[in-house]
């Protein structure tokens, strides 16, 4: 039987310790000042079930960042953009083939909070999604949109072997 178990630093969803979440090595920045003063790592397997697991991953890491505060709209944003890129990644990548893996990074930096979720599946280029009709016709294809419209900056990246990104930032406001 697949297992599609979920890990939070090899902790469950629900038992986070918001004093250990550091991940040594987290982002490679020159710059001091643009180092994570908080971050956490949550691992998925691509099944659609574990979605409402990766919300309460961005839910729990928002709400322990004690080094920005951030509102219940901001959470719900970001919590809808992590989502729709997941589900992509599930749908589009891994092709619904359950059992791959997914791993979500959250980091806090000094004027943005980022998450990327990495992945080993196909590759995506923005360009050639087109934007959605909004006329209400459609069923599904709105996720780029909602992922655009949600935060403040949404990259795809591919590191030229097998590791593909998509890192999705919110700017802290004032």
């Amino acid at each position: 039987m697949l297992d599609c178990g979920i890990q939070y630093l090899n902790r469950s969803a629900t038992d986070v310790d918001c004093g250990t979440g550091l991940i040594a090595g987290f982002y490679t920045l020159p710059d001091k000042a643009m180092e994570p003063s908080f971050s956490m790592q949550f691992e998925m397997q691509s099944d659609l079930s574990q979605l409402e697991q990766a919300r309460e991953f961005v839910r729990n890491f928002c709400r322990c960042n004690a080094h920005w505060p951030v509102n219940e709209e901001e959470i719900f944003q970001i919590q809808l953009a992590v989502h729709e890129a997941a589900a992509n990644i599930i749908r589009h990548a891994y092709q619904n083939q359950c059992g791959k893996r997914i791993v979500i990074e959250g980091a806090c930096l000094v004027d943005r909070i980022m998450f990327r979720l990495n992945h080993w599946g196909l590759s995506f280029e923005r360009d050639s999604v087109p934007s959605p009709v909004l006329d209400g016709t459609a069923e599904s294809g709105y996720g780029l949109y909602i992922m655009e419209y949600c935060m403040d900056s949404v990259q795809y990246n591919f590191d030229g072997k097998r590791t593909n990104t998509i890192c999705i930032t919110k700017k802290k406001k004032g």
